[in-house]
């Protein structure tokens, strides 16, 4: 798989259904804000808040600071401090590669209910992102054999990226590739959002008070191939 993954981007979120003294909150990533490659049901909200709230947090990327500081791309204090805590200190991992905010209780929601968010605004909050290539996997299993990673240098002011001398790539679409509410145990994965790319997504809360995470920080337009 090739992905194009643009650094952490910043988002606002507006929780359905109509609060009429609706609140406001930030949500930043922290070794205590996130969970790794996972949803479950057990873990303890990083959020709390209710209907009609709007949030406004970041997600962090899954490439390692390490390997951003060996690329030689960005100085080392492009990587937020935060990323650097998650990578050092969350240990508790599940078999999928994404660093998830949240999760985020939303009070009052119920199985069998429809969890609505609105994507507001997403700006690029970093300036580095990356590009890889997982063999054998994707379409073109028989064309890329080896991994292969790439850093590249963002212009968040253009949002563009220079990936060889002279050709500039937009970078103007970001999105969020995972987007879920955990499940009860054990009923499995999470119940996924739909799409990522538009601006509204709905989701049935599995679990009494629901529990949404949002991560896998992308842009639409540079990702050249999904799975």
């Amino acid at each position: 798989m090739i992905r194009c993954s643009r650094g952490t981007l910043a988002i606002v979120l507006l929780m359905f259904a109509g609060t009429v003294n609706a609140a406001d909150h930030v949500l930043m990533p922290s070794p205590t804000t996130v969970h790794r490659g996972h949803f479950d049901a057990s873990i303890k909200p990083a959020l709390t808040i209710a209907s009609g709230d709007t949030v406004t947090f970041e997600a962090a990327t899954q490439i390692d600071p390490a390997e951003v500081d060996a690329s030689g791309v960005v100085p080392a204090s492009a990587v937020p401090q935060y990323v650097r805590d998650i990578f050092r200190d969350v240990k508790d991992k599940g078999p999928g590669p994404h660093v998830l905010t949240g999760p985020i209780y939303v009070k009052g929601a119920e199985p069998g209910d429809v969890l609505e968010v609105r994507i507001l605004q997403i700006d690029l909050a970093t300036d580095y992102g990356y590009n890889v290539i997982r063999p054998y996997s994707g379409l073109l299993v028989d064309d890329f054999t080896s991994s292969w990673q790439r850093v590249f240098k963002i212009n968040r002011s253009s949002k563009t990226t220079e990936v060889a001398p002279g050709v500039v790539v937009p970078l103007d679409r970001p999105f969020f590739g995972t987007m879920g509410v955990a499940p009860p145990p054990p009923l499995g994965p999470a119940g996924k959002l739909s799409t990522s790319h538009t601006p509204t997504q709905a989701g049935e809360p599995l679990a009494s008070g629901t529990k949404a995470a949002i991560g896998d920080n992308t842009v639409r337009g540079a990702r050249c191939n999904s799975v």
